[in-house]
């Protein structure tokens, strides 16, 4: 026996089983444009939460993932992010594409501590502001578990 390379199996999986079909949602053209527009959403995502964070609108952070990971299914706004559905950003988070969520987000977030919120807090600190962010330690993982919500991890 000689190996086959994964379109061959493919194809002969197929073959054996008439019924079965593939994850990919569409075209192997209509997946590129899907990851596209995942990459031109998720920017936006990315400035709005810096921005956020950058006016100390912390309370903000939940109400921008919910928009970006849990995007209602019908919408006749035209913000880019609303163009993916659901299922779209779930098909496209099972992929390697993951992989590069965690690491974006992982340089997204250490570059906001270090340049937006400890440079801030070697400053005399309100005591409003401190209690801000002492919430909103508090709340982060509970707010990101909830927009994630249905996605694999």
């Amino acid at each position: 026996m000689e190996p086959v390379n994964a379109a061959s199996f493919g194809k002969l999986i197929r073959s054996v089983f008439v019924g079965l079909r593939t994850r990919r949602l569409g075209t192997r053209d209509e997946s590129q444009k899907r990851s596209n527009l995942f990459f031109k959403s998720y920017r936006i995502h990315f400035d709005k939460i810096i921005n956020a964070l950058s006016e100390l609108s912390f309370q903000e952070v939940e109400n921008i993932w919910l928009s970006f990971w849990q995007p209602p299914n019908t919408s006749i706004d035209n913000d880019i992010e609303q163009q993916l559905s659901l299922q779209s950003l779930r098909e496209i988070t099972k992929t390697e594409m993951s992989n590069w969520i965690a690491q974006t987000d992982y340089t997204m977030y250490n570059s906001i501590l270090s340049t937006l919120l400890l440079p801030n807090l070697l400053k005399p600190i309100p005591q409003i502001l401190t209690q801000q962010i002492r919430n909103f330690a508090k709340c982060i993982n509970k707010w990101m578990i909830n927009a994630l919500q249905g996605y694999s991890g």
